[in-house]
């Protein structure tokens, strides 16, 4: 395996043992340390992009549960994050835990943010064609 970061700081510490050019000569070469710079800004730009990216998605995503948890209401069809399904039977005042109905009438208190995500129903009713 090559040792990449030892040949970044050999190189680097080669450079620095040059003498420097004088400041008028216009062929004097780039310092070791500019042109390192030269070659991390991008990765670095990339890398705070990214990262923004991934928090502003992040950040969206809490806000749609949030805003799914606040609005479960009774007779929801939900799925919790264990793949339980059941419908909503009660909501605690303070909205930190829900209560669901599952088959044969069987109930089970969950938090609230074990909700996964809220089954929406088919429209029974179809729509009627034009004319």
């Amino acid at each position: 395996m090559m040792n990449w970061l030892s040949d970044v700081v050999t190189l680097a510490q080669e450079g620095a043992a040059e003498a420097p050019a004088p400041a008028g000569d216009p062929a004097a070469p780039v310092p070791p340390a500019a042109s390192m710079m030269t070659l991390f800004l991008p990765i670095l730009v990339a890398f705070a992009v990214m990262t923004w990216l991934s928090t502003r998605q992040q950040r969206k995503e809490q806000g749609r549960r949030t805003n799914m948890i606040r609005t479960l209401k009774k007779n929801d069809s939900v799925v919790t994050i264990g793949g339980i399904i059941g419908s909503v039977v009660s909501v605690s005042e303070d909205g930190a835990e829900v209560t669901l109905r599952m088959v044969d009438d069987a109930r089970i208190k969950f938090r609230a943010d074990a909700i996964r995500d809220v089954l929406t129903k088919p429209d029974a009713t179809p729509a009627k064609p034009a004319g």
